[in-house]
């Protein structure tokens, strides 16, 4: 017995330990923020007939996503009624949306003194889109916009409603809201179209009970698919008819990791080596690929011409990876392990010579150049952990690149104007921002708190940005994803069950 209380005394201890451990550790790595959904509408939205949002929220909940749904319907508004209450009550400035799903147009059709002709409505809307994307959220995300068609009109004698409000219902508002969506590259939820195919769910303007609750459940498929990046998912692995160009990415699809080029015509095997081959980087001319690979034992620098013929361009004295070409072709950086160090290292294929970049006793990888030659950003270990640090490359002046954001494997749009790059700021997982090159901005473009996303690159004309996203880090079944920087919208464009990622994109026409 006289052991007793010393070991009561260390269990209790061992308790407060662990406790205090999880405390801290929520307090370093804090859950990820929920994602605020803002449904804004009139009295399909929400009203005494019923709430779609309700339904939503508790489909949400059901499946454990954190998301929160907020509801800021005005029923009765016409669409001039609506962006008036917009500019008074702020509703963006309360709520900080990353999606708002926005669905008006059924007061607008009334044949009363509410009735608005079409190109007025049209107008309203565009104002009430620019409102919407000129707001930027504390996380720095600007909220996203999945656009809804409005419900038909199902017969019966109706008040403020005539035949001719049905008549444009069909032909007017609905067809101004298809090419609202087109002109704004937005997602379309056709709730239209629900109601056409369940009519019976619709009394006179406003859905039944039942008919909200399925509204909620549609528009919860909706904003489920927006938000994960399966709006658009990978039934056949190919680039989008509208995006330019090819992506070249890393793959272990067969057994060990190779190189595999992504277009319109579906995926190509580019590399057959047992050896891991690996991060390709497209030549300015889009004639050859640069990629690492340990075919001959350590990792070093290849390329890949379009005839499929691989050259080691050097031998290597260590571990060389992560190359990347400057705008001009005239140096592929790449970085080297150095007495167990990365440090950044160039290699200049006029003269066949390798020399170093960066010779500091601090780890500094992953480099990326500026189109114009004068700037190095790479991923380097300081004093505060990793960072995105900028280099000049005329004096060797270093700086801190992404303060508060910490940061890894930037890169560069084509036109030199933008840097996309991951950071663990929000979720502790990765997402993918976006800041000006010159000024440090940042704008937050994924959202998924559950997964990965790391490994962005740009395409060619700089509208999209391709990256990796995956529910484990190291390996793990990543699926490479396309976002469109504008729209916030998504699509999901591989869908294998092994690893993805690592894109560059670029051009590719095999001989």
């Amino acid at each position: 017995m006289k052991f007793r209380k010393p070991l009561v005394l260390v269990i209790f201890l061992l308790i407060v330990l662990s406790a205090g451990g999880w405390l801290g550790y929520r307090l370093i790595r804090p859950a990820a923020a929920p994602i605020r959904i803002l449904c804004m509408g009139d009295s399909i939205t929400s009203s005494h007939y019923g709430d779609y949002t309700i339904e939503m929220a508790g489909r949400f909940n059901a499946s454990r996503i954190p998301v929160e749904v907020a509801t800021a319907a005005r029923p009765g508004n016409t669409s001039q009624e609506y962006l008036r209450w917009m500019r008074q009550a702020r509703p963006l400035e309360h709520a900080n949306p990353h999606l708002v799903l926005l669905m008006l147009g059924t007061n607008d059709v009334r044949s009363d003194g509410d009735h608005t002709p079409t190109p007025r409505f049209l107008r309203n809307m565009r104002r009430i889109l620019e409102l919407i994307a000129a707001h930027r959220n504390p996380d720095t995300t600007i909220p996203a916009v999945i656009l809804a068609t409005i419900p038909p009109i199902s017969s019966g004698q109706l008040e403020l409603f005539d035949q001719d409000s049905r008549r444009r219902v069909e032909e007017e508002i609905n067809p101004a809201i298809r090419q609202l969506a087109r002109q704004h590259h937005l997602q379309l939820a056709d709730v239209h179209g629900f109601f056409r195919r369940r009519i019976e769910l619709m009394d006179g303007v406003h859905p039944s009970p039942q008919g909200y609750r399925a509204l909620g459940g549609f528009l919860f498929q909706a904003a489920s698919a927006f938000l994960h990046g399966k709006e658009n998912p990978a039934e056949t692995e190919r680039l989008p008819e509208h995006m330019p160009g090819a992506i070249a990415f890393e793959s272990n699809r067969h057994g060990n990791f190779d190189i595999f080029i992504l277009d319109a015509n579906g995926v190509t095997r580019l590399t057959r080596s047992p050896a891991r081959d690996g991060y390709p980087a497209f030549s300015p001319r889009f004639d050859r690929i640069a990629f690492e690979s340990d075919r001959s034992g350590r990792f070093e620098i290849h390329t890949i011409d379009r005839s499929g013929q691989v050259e080691r361009l050097f031998r290597s004295p260590s571990q060389d990876h992560s190359p990347c070409w400057t705008a001009d072709g005239k140096y592929i950086y790449f970085d080297r392990l150095v007495d167990g160090k990365e440090q950044v290292f160039r290699f200049d294929p006029a003269r066949d010579e390798v020399e170093a970049v960066t010779r500091r006793n601090r780890r500094t990888a992953l480099p990326a150049v500026s189109p114009d030659g004068s700037t190095l950003l790479a991923t380097g270990h300081r004093l505060m952990g990793w960072n995105l640090v900028r280099i000049d490359l005329m004096d060797g002046n270093e700086s801190l690149f992404t303060p508060e954001y910490g940061g890894c494997r930037a890169k560069y749009s084509h036109s030199g104007k933008q840097v996309a790059f991951v950071s663990h700021k929000f979720d502790q997982r990765g997402d993918i921002i976006l800041t000006p090159a010159t000024v440090f901005s940042p704008t937050r473009l994924t959202l998924d708190g559950k997964r990965h996303d790391y490994y962005p690159a740009f395409s060619p004309d700089d509208r999209f940005i391709v990256y990796a996203s995956g529910p484990q880090l190291r390996d793990g079944n990543y699926d490479l994803c396309v976002i469109e920087i504008a729209s916030r919208r998504t699509w999901t464009i591989t869908s294998h069950p092994a690893t993805d990622y690592k894109p560059a994109w670029g051009e590719w026409k095999s001989r």
